[in-house]
């Protein structure tokens, strides 16, 4: 019974082209996040990917995508009698649809009347309309303001004019006088070129600016580049650390409970503080815990 349900759910017009429809909305946001989840990604990095998807998906409402196209390439007009089709009773009076017959790799399609079609495209709609906002509610966030964050990412790139812009909006942001973030900014251009300072990332050019240039002359720099190193937008960062711990806490490893917790702590340890440690009440409490018969016996070269 089950099988039949598949073979005739494989056989519907209207479910195979919603298939490939949502094929055509997953691609799109399959983009956000993998452009998401790369390192020293800026915020207008993200935010013009975010735009770029949401006017892909906006263009689907009139038209069709590309895997949409393929699978309507695929069906071809058949001169079979369109097969029966089982419909839901309805206490309105049905409209007159129109009937033809489809086949997709030689078999014939139900429901592939004009009605169906209708159903098709409304359900189409309302799906993206729906992602659409859905996307808003994430990334509302997602602002001139935030974008305005590239004044510092690209301080060395922009001309006076565009730096003056996008400080505007910060500084009126976090009421900081703008004439004094615009000369920081400035100021701080004019030294990484007299010094030809290049960075590869903006974590090196963070480092730079809060470890080695004034935090009085640069003050309104170093307080928005601490912003931007505390506020992560996207949380693949937080997941690459998991990943990382994930390795470190093994299966066997895993039995040292809260000492393990203990340990990993010792490697942000000023050297003080580690004098500190009592190792031989360390060493006892993992000895009373540590349970020998389910230890992996393993030999690490072979593991």
């Amino acid at each position: 019974m089950e099988d039949d349900k598949t073979f005739d759910m494989l056989r519907d017009y209207r479910f195979l082209r919603f298939t490939f429809i949502v094929r055509d909305i997953l691609f799109h946001l399959h983009e956000i996040t993998t452009v998401g989840q790369g390192a020293d990604l800026t915020v207008a990095q993200m935010m013009a990917t975010i735009e770029k998807a949401k006017a892909a998906l906006r263009s689907l409402l009139s038209s069709t995508g590309t895997f949409e196209t393929d699978f309507l390439q695929l069906v071809q007009r058949s001169e079979n009698p369109p097969p029966p089709e089982r419909r839901l009773r309805s206490s309105g009076p049905v409209a007159d649809v129109s009937r033809e017959s489809y086949t997709i790799y030689g078999h014939d399609l139900t429901y592939t009347d004009s009605a169906s079609a209708e159903i098709v495209e409304r359900a189409k709609v309302s799906y993206i309309n729906t992602v659409l906002n859905d996307l808003e509610s994430r990334f509302d966030g997602f602002n001139s303001v935030t974008a305005s964050f590239d004044c510092i990412f690209k301080v060395l790139e922009l001309s006076d004019s565009e730096l003056r812009t996008m400080a505007r909006s910060l500084a009126e942001a976090y009421n900081i006088p703008l004439h004094e973030l615009f000369d920081q900014l400035k100021l701080f251009r004019t030294l990484a070129e007299v010094k030809e300072l290049s960075f590869a990332t903006f974590g090196k050019m963070a480092k730079y600016i809060l470890t080695s240039t004034s935090e009085e002359a640069l003050k309104h720099l170093h307080f928005l580049v601490s912003i931007i190193l505390v506020l992560p937008f996207v949380t693949a960062d937080c997941e690459r650390l998991f990943s990382k711990l994930g390795y470190v806490k093994s299966a066997d490893r895993n039995r040292l409970g809260e000492i393990l917790n203990e340990l990993l702590l010792i490697y942000d340890m000023k050297p003080s503080e580690k004098d500190s440690i009592d190792i031989l009440k360390l060493a006892q409490q993992l000895a009373s815990r540590w349970d020998y018969e389910k230890t992996d016996k393993t030999p690490p070269s072979e593991a």
